[in-house]
C-alpha cells in the first residue's frame, strides 16, 4: 500500500472525475500522510472497491492513476 495513509472526506477535499490515458473515470482528492499531517497534496485515483467499513467510515481499495499503486482510502 502507498505512503499516503489518510484520504479522508473532508470539505476540503475537491472530487472531480478526469479521464487519464487508459480512458479510466478517476478521482481527484487532497490527501494528507497521516494523523496530524500538515502537508496535503492531490492524488487522482481509480477502480475504486469497498474493502471495508464501519463506525468510522468505508475502507475502499484504489489504484494511484500516475503510478498504478495499490492504496487504501478511508472516506
Amino acid at each position: 500500500m502507498s505512503s499516503i495513509t489518510s484520504a479522508t472526506a473532508s470539505s476540503t477535499q475537491r472530487k472531480q472525475p478526469v479521464d487519464n490515458a487508459n480512458n479510466l473515470k478517476a478521482v481527484t482528492v487532497v490527501a494528507t500522510r497521516g494523523r496530524g499531517a500538515e502537508i496535503s497534496e492531490e492524488i487522482s485515483y481509480t477502480d475504486t472497491k469497498v474493502i471495508g467499513n464501519g463506525s468510522f467510515g468505508v475502507v475502499y481499495q484504489a489504484k494511484i492513476v500516475h503510478t498504478n499503486e495499490q492504496v487504501a482510502i478511508k472516506k
